[in-house]
């Protein structure tokens, strides 16, 4: 009875699609009629690689870092651009930081 006890005890695992960091600030400029966003965390990363991917209802910009790290641009029309860097090792598609989503200004 004492190991049912204990597993009732046990936090829930995490499941593949929770993110493993929280939310990173984002540096904005803002000026009249536009804004520049940077991604702070992304400067310095050596470039592999960078797609477009574009299906019926997913359009994204993947940067791939030579440290197997990308940082997927999701677009949505209008447009909003949300945006993860998440591990490329085979076999993953961990989520390794998240940033808030851009607007386009109305």
């Amino acid at each position: 009875m004492k190991k049912a006890a204990s597993a009732a005890r046990k936090p829930p695992q995490p499941s593949a699609a929770t993110p493993r960091k929280r939310p990173v600030s984002l540096k904005e400029r803002k000026f009249p009629g536009r804004r520049i966003v940077e991604f702070p965390n992304m400067k310095g990363r050596k470039l592999e690689k960078v797609e477009i991917y574009t299906s019926g209802g997913h359009h994204s910009i993947v940067i791939g870092f030579a440290d197997k790290t990308a940082l997927d641009l999701a677009i949505e029309p209008g447009f909003t651009l949300r945006a993860v860097q998440r591990d490329r090792q085979p076999g993953g598609l961990k989520i390794i930081r998240r940033w808030p989503a851009i607007f386009s200004e109305r």
